[in-house]
């Protein structure tokens, strides 16, 4: 796995291995999303729209409108996203769906990816997915993240952001133990 900040994004890299020349990553998914007429949560952006199934479409198409105009990392639609997020603004009955929710970005990202790559045949123009993990103060109210003054210890945020770096590593380590003919429920 390949860990990185972006902004004030930490993205997930799984089997990630360094390209001969620059990468482009997309960025600014959220507000492409909403100038194509998706209307946004006001607290979870376009991770809400993760819920509705029309929106699923429209998601795919998004990424590949950014592959098509060069970028080689689609960041899936998860930074705002939380476990608790989707709990308390009443999206998600439990912090288990919540965590599904969460991984349809990835299965999006996935689908958009592999769309472009059978209809393109681009193999000099690779395509990775990164996982998305906001900052912490893109979960807290009233635009904290833009202050970043949070009052919270490393090992507070640690805490903090750990749930969604495991939730989205674990599918990847899981199917490479499973092809290594491992169980897949190693650390």
């Amino acid at each position: 796995f390949f860990f990185f900040s972006s902004g004030t994004s930490i993205i997930v890299m799984s089997g990630f291995r360094l390209a001969p020349r620059p990468l482009c990553l997309d960025g600014g998914i959220s507000t492409y999303l909403e100038s194509k007429g998706l209307k946004l949560h006001p607290h979870l952006w376009s991770s809400a729209l993760l819920l509705d199934g029309c929106a699923a479409s429209r998601i795919v198409s998004a990424h590949r409108d950014f592959v098509n105009a060069g970028a080689n990392i689609i960041e899936t639609v998860s930074y705002q996203a939380t476990l608790e997020g989707f709990v308390q603004h009443g999206l998600c009955s439990s912090r288990e769906e919540a965590a599904a929710v969460t991984l349809r970005a990835v299965k999006l990202a996935t689908q958009a990816r592999a769309e472009f790559l059978e209809e393109t045949s681009a193999h000099d123009h690779p395509v990775f997915i990164a996982a998305s993990i906001g900052s912490y103060g893109a979960s807290q109210p009233g635009g904290a993240e833009f202050r970043g003054c949070f009052g919270r210890t490393e090992a507070e945020l640690v805490a903090h952001h750990f749930p969604k770096v495991r939730l989205f590593a674990e599918p990847a380590h899981a199917k490479k133990e499973k092809d290594k003919g491992g169980e897949g429920e190693g650390e």
